[in-house]
This record gives structure tokens, sequence and C-alpha cells, in this order.
């Protein structure tokens, strides 16, 4: 953790280990370490939080604010929207590109692999995700 006050401090920093998707269903995630998410959630390689956006497409920028929370930054964003991919807010697009950075949008089954393979590769990766049972859109 990055001395206190110089902005480079990680304020979700947790214990040592990788967060990975351990399984899902059409309206949950189970992360390794035994957690549990209902419905949408964000993921890191060091935390899992619960997301309060219905919908992929109802997501609000402002939304993003948890990525500046994050130390470094990560290299890519995976967003999965359910059983389908499909269109984010121009917002929440512009969110990623003002912060550079590169960002995919896939329905959730990718996007869990997609994650999953990237953490086993030490890749620095975040992922906002919407079960795949949910309505897309």
């Amino acid at each position: 953790m990055g001395t206190f006050g110089t902005g480079n401090e990680d304020l979700i920093e947790r214990e040592a280990g990788t967060s990975f998707i351990t399984g899902h269903t059409g309206t949950a995630f189970a992360v390794s370490g035994g957690q549990v998410i209902e419905g949408p959630m964000f993921i890191t390689d060091r935390v899992a939080l619960r997301l309060h956006a219905r919908r992929p497409s109802s997501m609000p920028a402002e939304a993003l604010s948890v990525l500046d929370l994050v130390k470094p930054p990560p290299d890519i964003v995976l967003i999965g929207t359910g059983s389908l991919a499909v269109d984010l807010d121009p917002a929440v697009i512009q969110g990623l590109r003002d912060r550079d950075l590169s960002m995919e949008v896939m329905g959730t089954r990718n996007a869990v692999g997609a994650y999953n393979v990237l953490a086993q590769e030490s890749r620095r990766v975040a992922a906002f995700l919407w079960p795949a049972g949910e309505e897309g859109g």
C-alpha cells in the first residue's frame, strides 16, 4: 500500500491472493474464498463487490469511479452484459476512454472465462458482470 495522502494508495486493498470466478448461475457469481454475489458485480484481482445497476445499459458512468480506487489501474476492463452482448451508455464508454482503459464488451459467459484467464496470467484486469440469466440491455 502506498503512503497515505499521496494519491497512490489502494483504497480497496485486500489480503494477498487473486480473486477468481469459480462459478456462476443465471442470478449469481461465486468467487474464490467462498464469497457469493447475487446479481451484478465488479471484480478485480483483490476484491469483488455487488453492483447496483439492474442492466448493463442502465449502468451510470459514475459507477466507473470504483476503477479510480484500484492501484495500479487495470490494463483492461471486461464488461459481461448477460446472455448477450448489448450496447452500453455512451457516457460509460467515454468514461473508460477518459481513464485510458481498454475495454471489451461481451456476453457474461465469455467475460468470466476471459477474466479468469487474464487473472491467471497475472494481468491487471477488472470486470463489470451481469448474470447470464438477467436481461441484457
